[in-house]
């Protein structure tokens, strides 16, 4: 058995790492606080990590994890909302899952380019006011205080920002390159039932 503790700022850059410990032989079997534990298997894997809008054990849900697993995945453990799925080295992905991914990096996308919006405004706002009331003081507290505690919030979420939105262009491009995938693969299966509806 082996862990390893890491923290991953994006979904592609976590199932990069993953399909690197597959390569080895390493079976994924939990996820907790950051910790990733695993436990040796024979042959290499290939992980699938999809996520879901709710919990995972929903009907809906569940009816999801038996369809994957009907493709020939199978489950190898459960995160919070983040299912981590698994199946031999040399099987193809046809996945829908960059849907449910690009709505988890916009909502987070969201979410910190407005704090960095919020604080930048108001950083600039506090900045003005030094201008102006260089030495006021608001309830113990001047705009140059105010300010100074703005700059960290305003750097860590545009720099989140940055993150996300690198993520979800590659996520964009990944996903194009699975549905002509998934366009091609159809089309072949439709050719060989109509080659086999010939024959009959």
């Amino acid at each position: 058995m082996k862990s390893v503790y890491k923290i991953f700022f994006g979904f592609m850059d976590l199932e990069k790492w993953l399909n690197k410990q597959g390569e080895k032989c390493l079976l994924l079997t939990e996820v907790k606080d950051s910790k990733y534990t695993f436990t040796e298997c024979e042959t290499p894997i290939r992980y699938f990590v999809d996520h879901t809008d709710d919990s995972p054990y929903t009907d809906a849900n569940g009816e999801y994890v038996y369809a994957k697993m009907a493709e020939g995945y199978e489950l190898a453990c459960i995160n919070g909302r983040t299912l981590f799925f698994y199946a031999p080295a040399d099987k193809s992905d046809y996945s829908q899952r960059y849907k449910n991914m690009l709505s988890h990096v916009r909502l987070v996308l969201l979410s910190v380019f407005s704090v960095f919006v919020i604080s930048m405004s108001v950083l600039i706002y506090e900045m003005n006011q030094m201008k102006i009331l260089e030495n006021a003081v608001f309830e113990g507290i001047t705009p140059r205080t105010v300010a100074y505690l703005l700059i960290l919030p305003a750097a860590l979420s545009l720099g989140a920002t940055v993150i996300y939105f690198m993520e979800m262009i590659s996520l964009f491009l990944t996903r194009k390159e699975v549905v002509k995938i998934e366009q091609l693969s159809k089309a072949a299966e439709q050719d060989q039932t109509e080659s086999d509806s010939a024959g009959v």
